[in-house]
C-alpha cells in the first residue's frame, strides 16, 4: 500500500507543478524527455510514466464517477476548493464538495482501488 501512495504523491507533485498541463499532448510531453524511455536496442520511445496511468485512470472513472475523481483530486491538494487550504483536514473538504464525510471517503477509495488496478495492469505496483 505504501507504494500506491508514493505514486499517487508524485503524480499529485507532477499535476500541481505543470507538467500535466505543461505540454498539449502525450507527444510534446515525449519530444520534452519527459515520462519515456527507449529499451536497449528500440528504436521508439515506450510511454512510461506512472503520473500517465494515474490520468488516464482518472479521466475514466470521471465518465461513471466524477465525484470521486473531484474527491480524489481534493484530497491530494490538486483540486483547490476555495480558500480552504490544501492540508484541510477530511470533514471540511468534504463539506466543502457538500458531500459527508462517510461518503468522501467511500468515494476515496474507489478511485483509489481504481487507479491501483490500473497501476498493477502497467506494472508500476
Amino acid at each position: 500500500m505504501r507504494l500506491l501512495e508514493v505514486r499517487i504523491e508524485d503524480w499529485a507533485r507532477w499535476t500541481i507543478n505543470g507538467e500535466a498541463r505543461r505540454h498539449s499532448s502525450i507527444l510534446q510531453m515525449i519530444m520534452a524527455g519527459h515520462c519515456f524511455s527507449g529499451g536497449a536496442g528500440s528504436s521508439q520511445p515506450l510511454i512510461e510514466c506512472a503520473e500517465l496511468v494515474i490520468e488516464s485512470a482518472l479521466a475514466s472513472l470521471s465518465v461513471s464517477n466524477p465525484k470521486s475523481v473531484e474527491v480524489f483530486r481534493a484530497e491530494y491538494g490538486v483540486l483547490k476548493l476555495g480558500s480552504l487550504p490544501l492540508d484541510a483536514p477530511q470533514h471540511q473538504k468534504s463539506l466543502k464538495l457538500g458531500i459527508g464525510l462517510r461518503t468522501y471517503r467511500r468515494k476515496l477509495a474507489e478511485t483509489k482501488l481504481a487507479i491501483s488496478t490500473a497501476l498493477k495492469e502497467e506494472k508500476y505496483l
